[in-house]
């Protein structure tokens, strides 16, 4: 090769050749004469596919963002997977096949074609309750296995039984009206069955349970209730009470005569809780 004073680099060559021109003062100059190859381009593409979660891209020791579809022929890659918040870090494919970190590095010399396989984690199950009553529920990931508290998260493909217990006991207890969410159609069941594939949501609606008064007025008087939530004075009156909770009718004033169902007698009307976990009737009769 002879000795250069001066070098034309002009593109990526198919065939080189070396040309010497005379230069000043007895100097030569040789110049890189190129012939580009056909089809020549200055970049290399890239395709990434990924799923549940995202590939970002750095050149060289610069900040990681969006991968291109292609870069400059020779440019040094790192590429950063990130699962999202229903997987894990899993594994590379295609150009990065080995690499165990959740960095691959690589140059871009030819085309490249990159997978980012994320592991499914951890599903998320979230349960709420609504309604005027109360409950519970539980949940069982095995069928002959025990209720135990609900996780907030399952791994992923678990079968999860949900149970709702309404409150039993007085003076909160209720009965399930409806599941909705994703247990939407069970209706007023009392267990629903998942599969944790995606997050999971429903809600439970308790409602209190209730007992009926029917309070028949004969002749002309007032009748209200000891908490001042129920009043008749004509005719066939019904008040709702919650479930197992007494209730008072105080003796009515005025020419009340007595009571008649379920109080007898002429003074105070008592309906025990016992009484009030079934419906009642009650007749207050006064003189014309």
């Amino acid at each position: 090769m002879p000795n250069l004073t001066m070098l034309l680099v002009l593109s990526v060559i198919q065939a080189l050749t070396w040309i010497e021109y005379p230069g000043s003062a007895g100097s030569t100059v040789d110049v890189v004469d190129l012939t580009f190859a056909d089809g020549f381009e200055a970049s290399a593409g890239l395709n990434v596919s990924t799923n549940g979660g995202i590939v970002q891209c750095a050149i060289g020791s610069g900040n990681a963002g969006p991968c291109a579809t292609a870069y400059v022929f020779g440019t040094t890659l790192t590429l950063t997977g990130t699962p999202d918040g229903n997987h894990v870090v899993g594994t590379w494919g295609g150009d990065c096949s080995g690499t165990t970190a959740i960095d691959c590095s690589l140059t871009m010399s030819v085309d490249r074609s990159i997978s980012a396989n994320f592991g499914n984690g951890p599903i998320a199950l979230n349960i709420s309750t609504n309604g005027s009553g109360s409950g519970t529920y539980q949940c069982r990931i095995d069928a002959s296995g025990s209720f135990q508290t609900c996780a907030a998260t399952y791994p992923y493909t678990t079968s999860v039984e949900i149970r709702a217990t309404p409150s039993a006991t007085a003076p909160t207890r209720s009965h399930i009206t409806a599941w909705s969410g994703d247990c939407a159609g069970i209706g007023t069941g009392t267990s629903c069955a998942v599969t944790m594939l995606t997050p999971l949501t429903t809600a439970i609606t308790f409602d209190l349970d209730f007992v009926t008064v029917s309070l028949t007025i004969v002749g002309t008087g007032t009748v209200s209730d000891s908490g001042g939530t129920f009043t008749c004075s004509t005719g066939t009156c019904m008040h709702s009470y919650p479930w197992g909770v007494a209730v008072t009718f105080p003796k009515p004033g005025g020419n009340f005569v007595a009571w008649a169902g379920a109080c007898t007698g002429g003074n105070t009307c008592s309906l025990s809780a016992t009484a009030m976990q079934n419906n009642q009737s009650l007749t207050a009769t006064f003189t014309p």
